[in-house]
């Protein structure tokens, strides 16, 4: 589902040849293209904007204008040729419900751990969590893609659309988590640590490909810093239910001794991506205007 860098840098420097009203009338289709053929082939739906941004030159050479051009209805041209495109390749879509299932399992496994003697894992609530995830993604999708041609009163209740599926689908989630519904399969001791552990060890792994995809660079840390805090107190959470103790004064020590740095990495980290990601943002709105 990723944009090709190249091809955003080659449509970044053609659009900066347009004047300002056919500028802005194609990013208004390039961003509704992306968003609303989600579910199409990126280099497809990057080849098909390299070709109408060419057009709209020539026809600008020409003494044209995009509305001129392309028409009054860009948004029924745009699903018009979508529909006309390749749906994504099957491993993509294999990887992106790998994906999902893969947090489902994630999220219920954390929540379960600690709960019982034996690690107990209930397929409903994964079912269900999986539904609700793919149900509330959907719903953002849809509501973001109408963004670029929606009017001023619109756009405000798009993006409170959105953030109330966000929260319905937060608390949803939440509510699964805690009350776990379903009839249970236990895991038992000492298997669910090793199962905790490779939960977590392939959560790294699937995270470094990620992060190597989309070129998060040090913007991953935070996340990685938060999987460590969250395998530590899962593991340690089941050894003492698995053994049927409490937390000890040592054991508690320890916990602290490595939980809070970890906590202040995560927060520290978290503050200068989001400044990093400020910096950016600013410079790139000083060369749009430019």
């Amino acid at each position: 589902m990723m944009k090709n860098p190249e091809d955003e840098t080659k449509l970044d420097t053609l659009q900066r040849q347009l004047t300002s009203a056919n500028r802005a009338w194609f990013s208004r289709l390039r961003l509704f293209m992306w968003l609303e053929g989600w579910a199409r082939d990126r280099s497809a739906v990057a080849s098909q904007l390299l070709a109408m941004m060419q057009d709209l030159l020539d026809a600008q050479r020409d003494g044209a204008s995009a509305e001129s051009f392309f028409g009054q209805e860009p948004k029924a041209m745009a699903k018009a040729i979508l529909r006309e495109l390749p749906l994504l390749p099957v491993l993509t879509w294999l990887r992106i419900g790998g994906s999902l299932v893969w947090f489902s399992w994630f999220a219920a496994l954390l929540l379960a751990a600690g709960r019982q003697p034996g690690l107990p894992i209930k397929g409903l609530t994964m079912g269900l969590l999986l539904a609700l995830t793919l149900v509330g993604g959907y719903a953002i999708i849809k509501l973001l893609s109408a963004l670029p041609y929606a009017t001023v009163k619109q756009e405000k209740w798009l993006w409170h659309g959105s953030g109330m599926v966000m929260l319905f689908w937060l608390i949803g989630t939440v509510w699964l988590l805690v009350r776990q519904p379903g009839s249970a399969l236990i895991i038992p001791a000492p298997l669910d640590l090793a199962v905790i552990a490779l939960t977590f060890g392939l959560s790294f792994v699937i995270g470094w490909r990620l992060n190597r995809l989309f070129r998060l660079g040090t913007s991953a840390i935070p996340i990685v810093l938060m999987l460590l805090l969250w395998a530590g107190a899962a593991l340690v959470q089941q050894y003492l239910a698995d053994n049927g103790q409490t937390l000890s004064l040592t054991l508690a020590w320890w916990v602290v001794g490595i939980g809070v740095p970890l906590l202040l990495l995560y927060f520290g980290f978290s503050v200068w991506s989001i400044y990093q990601s400020n910096r950016l943002t600013k410079h790139l709105s000083r060369k749009a205007k430019h």
